[in-house]
């Protein structure tokens, strides 16, 4: 969010002009001082405009804010609720059945929610048994008992997104204009919020259309290999998440595993099918894939922050011993999302039939993982990778999911 937008929440909090004075805030003849309840709402406004600025997650954001908010209003509960065609449905909740509430949804224009939308405008209800619009279904599927309510429009630009709520302000009291004052600011705040993410999941929808696009066309080109990729991101993502990787070193794992092998795509299909030993020529076109597919990636990212996977792509056959290529890269200095595919993408290379060999069982692959562990591969991570076969964490993807290898284990593919 951008100091102009942060200024201009503010400065609507505060009001363009004091009814008293008729002088701007901050005027040589405004002698107006914030009070105590003021100066809170506006730390609120500026938690949330930082929270905006420095954080990539927006479900994190709209959760501050509700927190935040909550807080500043005075209210029991309070729910984000995002238009998706038709209907509305709850995007962040907070307060008593949480959980239930999740679980709704609301027609576009249903309830004094949807009237929210419809309207473009802000809501005080003090008893909403008053009004005929109440969507009392949601309380009856929740269990929980609505009294007051307070709903604000999330506006960006032209577009309404959905609406910001907040119910049953504590102590029976009722909601009041300065909180639908405040309300109204952090849903302005929120909505810039929501509508960047919006635009982003857009993109990355885009991106991750051609980049599964690329993954059919390197199984076009290799038949041989059909569903290999799809496993080996299946597997990255299994011991991502056994050691303990975030969310998004977690994603950046499953990317690596789908696109590990796109620079294949400019290795002659007679090389990749053939049978036996590669000879010194074929063998060096064949090690120029990690670098192609590298440069690839790079030339796709377009916010989706693959920089950490085209270093995956580049690196996942170095060896832990530093025998690999293309760097000789040795232990830590290579790039841990590397390490990961370099375990997965030989699992599934020994478990799955390939011109130039048949599939091993798992319990034979996760014993080859075992022995390479320290020379071909990251020892913590192989551990690990074990671990998480023998807990059964590598079968087969469910009927209907990509296709799955026949077991687990070692001897990297070309």
């Amino acid at each position: 969010m951008s100091n102009a937008n942060a200024i201009g929440s503010v400065t609507s909090l505060l009001g363009t002009a004091d009814a008293s004075t008729g002088h701007a805030p901050g005027h040589a003849g405004d002698e107006r001082v914030i009070t105590p309840e003021e100066h809170r709402r506006l730390e609120t406004l500026v938690r949330v405009a930082y929270a905006i600025s420095t954080s990539l997650d927006v479900d994190d954001v709209l959760d501050l804010v509700l927190e935040q908010g909550m807080m500043a209003v005075n209210a029991e509960a309070g729910t984000f609720w995002l238009l998706e065609g038709e209907r509305l449905t709850p995007r962040a909740v907070r307060g008593p059945r949480a959980e239930a509430v999740r679980q709704a949804h609301l027609r576009s224009g249903e309830g004094l929610v949807g009237q929210t939308v419809v309207l473009r405008s802000g809501l005080l209800v003090d008893d909403v048994r008053r009004y005929p619009l109440w969507a009392s279904h949601i309380d009856a599927s929740t269990g929980y008992r609505t009294r007051s309510l307070l709903c604000v429009p999330l506006e960006a630009g032209h577009q309404v997104l959905g609406a910001l709520q907040f119910v049953n302000k504590r102590q029976r009291k009722r909601f009041n204009s300065e909180d639908l004052q405040l309300a109204t600011a952090l849903a302005r705040q929120a909505a810039l919020a929501l509508a960047n993410s919006l635009l982003f999941e857009h993109t990355q929808r885009v991106h991750e259309s051609l980049i599964r696009s690329l993954i059919t066309a390197i199984e076009a080109w290799d038949p041989c290999t059909a569903g290999h990729s799809q496993r080996v991101s299946r597997y990255c993502a299994v011991l991502a998440e056994r050691v303990g990787l975030g969310k998004e070193a977690r994603k950046q794992a499953e990317w690596a595993g789908l696109l590990h092998d796109v620079g294949k795509l400019g290795v002659l299909p007679l090389i990749l099918r053939k049978h036996g030993r590669l000879n010194a020529r074929e063998t060096r076109q064949v090690r120029e894939h990690v670098q192609n597919g590298a440069d690839m990636i790079a030339r796709l990212d377009a916010g989706l922050m693959l920089q950490p996977v085209a270093e995956a792509v580049r690196h996942h056959h170095e060896r832990f011993d530093g025998t690999g290529y293309p760097d000789g890269l040795h232990g830590q200095g290579i790039p841990l999302l590397a390490r990961v595919v370099a375990i997965a993408d030989s699992y599934d290379a020994i478990t799955s039939d390939r011109p130039y060999h048949e599939a091993e069982e798992p319990a034979t692959a996760l014993r080859e993982i075992q022995a390479g562990a320290g020379q071909q591969f990251d020892p913590g991570l192989a551990a690990a990778f074990i671990a998480a076969g023998r807990a059964g964490l590598l079968a087969p993807a469910p009927e209907g999911a990509a296709q799955t290898p026949r077991g687990a284990a070692l001897a990297p593919s070309r």
